[in-house]
C-alpha cells in the first residue's frame, strides 16, 4: 500500500514538473498557393512576422515549407525578399507525388528587423508545376525585459523528489 502511493505522489510530482510554462512562443502562417505555373512563370506572396518579433534580442528558428506536384527539375528557385535561399526538391518516383521543400530563412531576418514586418516568397519555375501551398513557422524566444531567467518552480520540485526518492531508495537497499 505504501509503495502504491509513493508511486502515485511520485508519478503526481513528474506531471507536476512537466507541465511548467515553456518561455518560446512557435509562430506559424498559411499561404494556400493553388497555382499552376504552365511552362514556367513566377508566383509571389507574403507572409507577416508577430508583432513582438523584433531582430535582436531574440533566440529563432525560421523555416518555409513549399508544398508542389510535378516537379522534376531542381533548377525552380526560391526567393525571399528577392534573395535565393534554395531550390524546390524534386518529387518522387515519375515526379507525381508532392515534392516538400523545407528551407531555413533564418537569416532573412537581419538586425533591425521590426516585428509585424512582412516579407515575400517567390518561386521562380522553369517547367510545368503545381504550387499547393506554403508554410512559414518560427520558433522565438520573447526577451524578458533584460531579467534574467529563473528556473520553474516545478523543475526545481521535481528534481528535489527525485533526489529524495534516490536517498530513500539507497538507505532502504543499505539496511538490508
Amino acid at each position: 500500500m505504501k509503495r502504491k502511493m509513493l508511486i502515485a505522489l511520485l508519478a503526481a510530482v513528474m506531471a507536476l514538473g512537466v507541465a511548467g510554462v515553456s518561455n518560446a512562443a512557435l509562430y506559424t502562417q498559411v499561404a494556400n498557393l493553388d497555382a499552376l505555373l504552365f511552362n514556367g512563370g513566377t508566383k509571389a506572396w507574403s507572409f507577416d512576422t508577430p508583432t513582438d518579433f523584433n531582430v535582436p534580442p531574440y533566440d529563432y528558428t525560421a523555416n518555409i515549407f513549399i508544398r508542389g506536384y510535378f516537379v522534376d527539375k531542381n533548377s525552380n528557385t526560391v526567393a525571399v525578399n528577392s534573395n535565393i535561399v534554395g531550390n524546390l526538391a524534386t518529387g518522387s518516383i515519375f515526379t507525381l507525388f508532392a515534392s516538400n521543400t523545407n528551407i531555413n530563412i533564418g537569416n532573412v531576418f537581419i538586425n533591425g528587423w521590426a516585428g509585424g514586418t512582412s516579407f515575400n516568397v517567390a518561386v521562380n519555375a522553369n517547367e510545368t508545376l503545381y504550387l499547393d501551398y506554403s508554410k512559414f513557422a518560427l520558433t522565438y524566444t520573447p526577451s524578458t525585459g533584460g531579467a534574467a531567467p529563473v528556473p520553474e518552480p516545478g523543475t526545481m520540485l521535481l528534481l528535489g523528489t527525485g533526489l529524495v526518492g534516490l536517498a530513500a531508495y539507497g538507505r532502504k537497499r543499505f539496511r538490508k
